[in-house]
């Protein structure tokens, strides 16, 4: 009999020592302002380490549930190309006219 409360008394003080070896860390801007901030998509980094294609996608499928709770939503490659373009445009344009105003 004691054997059966010994085992699940191990197992318990056993996963608590586990969860409590995790250390996350963290690092953020505390003066960046995100309320301008629409749209986001997920990017490839090269060189990461890749992970199961289940465990990517349950984790994309719930920070993408977070994200949406927030008001953003999820852009595919084509239309970020597309911002990324006019954004490009639109820098250079200012530049010229910069440009010609010290010039002028």
């Amino acid at each position: 009999m004691k054997t059966w409360l010994a085992l699940p008394l191990l197992l318990v003080l056993a996963g608590t020592g586990t969860a409590f070896a995790q250390d996350v860390r963290y690092n953020f801007d505390k003066q960046a302002s995100f309320a301008s901030y629409k749209n986001y998509r997920w990017a490839n980094i090269k060189g990461s380490s890749k992970m199961s294609d289940l465990m990517d996608r349950q984790i994309k499928a719930a920070i993408d549930v977070e994200l949406s709770k927030k008001g953003l939503t999820e852009v595919d490659e084509a239309i970020a190309r597309v911002n990324r373009e006019i954004r490009d445009a639109a820098q250079t344009a200012s530049a010229q006219e910069a440009a010609s105003d010290v010039e002028g």
